[in-house]
């Protein structure tokens, strides 16, 4: 461009983005393009800026500014569409009742963790109770019971707070005694149920205080977790038939056993519940809760209750 005497540029919708911005540089060397301070930009928000003196960082491409920040054109409608979508499931869930909506909560609730049904803030949010779960089972079926069931619950995130007879029962205390103060003093009662429970008077005691536990709090806390082995229609106690016959239960050899498990367990407390723990403290005192909580728990604000 050497042979140009003269190159009139003005009054072109120049466009000021990464793609130009050699243009800038151009301009500021070259002597044959006149009034090149009246070049201006026609782009947006640089719309009527001179090009020569706007800044290196100003010619960027809408493609790079994108990459940095989310693109609300497309966010927008997404989050409205989902929000719809969301509350036409809710509506259908609450309108169909639970009775045929049980698949569809789950899966809502594998998916997204999220659980607005089947709840029991009355029994959840009660201070009193201190643990998540009692679990409920035969000596026979110990090591399912401990090693995997427990294990797994209290290995969880947050995790839960479970009470079992072979370590949080307290020692010299009646038995009858320690079993209703453990449905008591727990959210939930989980059933193991297998042959093994079914034979075991001792166990089947436990069930009967559970359904009595139920019937004083208004709540329906009982969760039956159902060995392959059992069968349902051989099972000879009335009450337990009953319960089978008219409440959801979960088959230990089901794929999706641990998501059924979870969502009819109580959602976890953080360990610094002030009200929790000030009222597991009193208990203590008072000989209502087992010194034995203090021994398998993290907290520490009443540990001199222990010397």
């Amino acid at each position: 461009m050497s042979n140009f005497s003269k190159l009139v540029l003005s009054d072109n919708p120049f466009r000021c983005d990464c793609h130009s911005l050699w243009m800038k540089n151009w301009l500021q060397n070259v002597t044959f393009v006149p009034s090149v301070q009246d070049l201006t930009c026609n782009a947006d928000s640089l719309t009527g800026k001179a090009i020569v003196y706007m800044k290196d960082e100003h010619f960027v491409c809408k493609e790079s500014q994108s990459r940095n920040a989310p693109n609300l054109d497309i966010i927008l409608p997404i989050a409205i569409v989902s929000a719809t979508i969301l509350i036409i499931v809710m509506t259908t869930v609450t309108a169909l009742g639970c009775g045929h909506c049980k698949a569809l909560k789950l899966a809502i609730y594998k998916r997204y963790k999220w659980h607005p049904f089947d709840r029991m803030d009355h029994i959840d949010n009660d201070p009193e109770k201190i643990y998540d779960a009692f679990i409920t089972y035969s000596n026979k079926d110990s090591h399912w019971a401990i090693q995997i069931l427990m294990r797994e619950l209290e290995g969880n995130f947050p995790p839960y707070r479970v009470c079992i007879h072979d370590r949080d029962f307290e020692l010299g205390a009646d038995i009858y005694d320690n079993i209703v103060r453990s449905i008591y003093l727990s959210k939930r009662v989980i059933v193991v149920l297998s042959n093994n429970y079914l034979r075991s008077e001792y166990c089947m005691s436990e069930f009967r205080r559970t359904l009595e536990s139920e019937l004083r709090d208004n709540a329906k806390y009982l969760i039956i977790v159902i060995f392959p082995e059992v069968v349902i229609k051989n099972i000879q106690d009335i009450h337990l038939k009953d319960c089978l016959k008219h409440r959801t239960y979960v088959k230990v050899d089901d794929p999706l056993f641990w998501t059924k498990l979870e969502y009819a367990l109580p959602k976890q407390r953080q360990d610094n519940d002030e009200a929790q723990i000030e009222t597991v403290c009193e208990g203590v005192e008072q000989g209502v809760v087992p010194m034995t909580w203090l021994c398998n728990n993290d907290t520490t604000e009443c540990q001199h209750l222990l010397e």
